[in-house]
């Protein structure tokens, strides 16, 4: 039997980091940048979507025929629409997609009107109140479905605001069964002077309440205005 041992010499940690060190640096692994792809924009209606923060022609094909001022527009989710102003009761719908005005029909229309307000409802529907025609301030409104291109008529039943313009009105969805439009504020029309009252629209009961303008009652109330802002949280 033959036995062979072999020994390998073996350096202390100490001794071999005396030696190796000058093979490193303090210089931290920067990594590449990164690659930054633009966003792809989906196709709609056979044209791709406009690039961000960029400006596009709108057709004049189709589209509300009169200039106007202190008309509204609002955006359904799908399509755009102009309606009244400068004492007009008509307006357009447009369709980004399609580049594409129609006309909003003026059968059983709200009467001609500036300075109302207008918000969509949760169901896509704009709901339109107020405003002034001439020197009249209006009390009244109508629901729009711009699907069917029809008007239909909103109820009384209740405490509707007085008749007023120069007010805002927002939509709460989290208010009622189906989602409420609230009014305030602006010029009131039957006492000549700005006003701090308002009301709620509750669009399943079509039916009114007031909001509270008693500052006994709500310390907080806002004082009277009229050409103010409103957002709903």
């Amino acid at each position: 039997t033959k036995v062979e041992t072999i020994t390998v010499g073996k350096r202390s940690f100490d001794e071999w980091w005396e030696t190796a060190r000058t093979a490193f640096t303090n210089n931290p692994v920067i990594p590449p940048p990164a690659i930054i792809f633009p966003p792809i924009l989906p196709p709609i209606g056979g044209k791709c979507l406009m690039v961000p923060d960029a400006w596009k022609k709108m057709t004049y094909v189709n589209q509300p025929s009169t200039a106007r001022s202190n008309h509204t527009a609002v955006w359904t989710g799908a399509e755009f629409i102009v309606w009244g102003g400068s004492n007009l009761n008509t307006g357009g719908i447009y369709n980004p997609g399609t580049n594409a005005w129609a006309a909003t029909s003026t059968a059983n229309a709200p009467s001609w009107r500036s300075n109302h307000t207008a918000v969509v409802t949760t169901a896509g529907q704009m709901l339109v109140w107020g405003g002034v025609y001439g020197t009249k301030a209006l009390g009244d409104g109508k629901s729009f479905n711009p699907v069917g291109n029809t008007w239909t008529g909103m109820g009384t039943l209740g405490t509707p605001p007085t008749p007023r313009y120069y007010h805002t009105a927002v939509w709460a969805p989290q208010i009622g069964a189906s989602g409420s439009m609230i009014v305030w504020g602006g010029w009131n029309g039957t006492a000549n002077s700005e006003t701090n009252t308002g009301a709620i629209y509750d669009v399943w009961s079509d039916s009114w309440s007031a909001t509270c303008s008693n500052p006994l009652v709500c310390p907080n109330v806002p004082v009277a205005r009229r050409e103010h802002s409103a957002v709903w949280t």
